[in-house]
């Protein structure tokens, strides 16, 4: 993991213009959408400042005459801000990929949401013949209308968070003129290695909290020593009882390591398998709605009918891309996990 530091570090000073080059001013690729919204965070921008101060701490604390205790704490303190840097970099990739996939799909989302005001508007239409020849309530009308505003909406407002995700996350900057297309992201299929103690190896050497708690054991044995010949009695008890606490604690982490790495290895596994079935899904589903097609086109079925099947089936389309961002979204984790630098990641599961 502290590699994968170092790498996307490099990786947000190096965002090439050779990008921009080599597509429209207005097309927008997955790739360049990350860099531009990893740069233009400045949550992140404070993440990269803290993490690059505590290294220049622990760089100095090695060079400098300083007590091994110093030594150990000035170590902690940079592990610390490299795994808050970390985890803040996986949870802020976890929503650039959800709120691309929002982007890049925004115009499917916004036709099933106009189909479903189509279909409020014809139930509302429907409704009012009715209570005209006594077949239906005024009751039924206001709740037909009231489903049509909720609809309605519903689709303005996704227009407007589409315009403000934009916004947001992208045109602040100059190099990139509006409106823009987001690219669909074409993923490559997935290989997940097979289990192996050399890939829990990998995970272990990555682990910053397990270099944390062996720090906090060796801090925790070196104030038990200074006890000895500086404190009374009673401090020196529970010095020793600090140490064994230390002690066990890491114990019980390295023990609890693998356990944790074979759940996280499982799911992913479970969600690569969950993710072709619900591919195999709607390959079905499209071939049923082609059936429904050839009935609409022939008056078998209402336009009502053919648009809730339509909205069904954008519906089933836009789940499987959700499902498909966390399954690779799930992997990218997994494999940072083992020390694998973000750009070779990308490199790996895009087209």
């Amino acid at each position: 993991m502290k590699r994968v530091t170092l790498v996307l570090c490099i990786l947000v000073l190096s965002i090439s213009l050779l990008t921009f080059a080599t597509k429209g001013k207005n097309e927008i690729d997955f790739k360049m959408f990350w860099h531009l919204a990893f740069n233009n965070s400045g949550s992140m921008k404070i993440a990269i400042l803290n993490y690059e101060l505590a290294k220049m701490q622990y760089e100095k604390s090695k060079v400098v005459q300083e007590t091994q205790m110093d030594q150990l704490l000035s170590k902690k303190q940079f592990l610390q801000a490299e795994d808050s840097y970390n985890a803040l970099v996986k949870a802020f990739f976890s929503q650039m990929m959800s709120l691309y996939n929002n982007l890049a799909t925004g115009q499917d989302q916004i036709k099933n949401k106009e189909s479903m005001v189509k279909i409020k508007k014809l139930n509302l239409n429907s409704k009012k013949k009715a209570l005209s020849i006594g077949n239906a309530t005024q009751n039924e009308v206001d709740q037909a209308e009231i489903d049509l505003s909720n609809a309605e909406s519903s689709l303005l407002s996704l227009k407007e968070n589409i315009e403000k995700w934009k916004r947001e996350y992208l045109f602040n900057t100059s190099e990139i003129s509006t409106p823009a297309t987001f690219l669909p992201i074409s993923f490559k299929e997935l290989a997940i290695p097979d289990y192996s103690a050399t890939l829990f190896s990998l995970y272990t050497s990555n682990d910053v909290q397990l270099e944390i708690k062996q720090i906090d054991s060796q801090i925790s044995h070196i104030n038990a020593e200074l006890a000895k010949t500086t404190s009374s009695t009673q401090d020196i008890d529970i010095a020793e009882k600090n140490a064994e606490l230390a002690d066990l604690t890491l114990k019980k982490y390295q023990f609890d390591e693998e356990e944790t790495f074979i759940s996280m290895y499982n799911s992913l596994r479970e969600a690569v398998d969950s993710l072709k079935n619900a591919e195999r899904g709607l390959a079905i589903a499209r071939s049923d709605f082609e059936d429904t097609k050839t009935k609409y086109a022939k008056g078998l079925i209402s336009e009502s009918n053919y648009l809730a099947q339509l909205s069904a089936l954008y519906t089933q389309e836009l789940n499987l891309e959700t499902q498909r961002i966390n399954t690779y979204t799930s992997y990218v984790n997994f494999k940072l996990s083992i020390g694998e630098g973000l750009e070779d990641i990308l490199n790996e599961i895009l087209k």
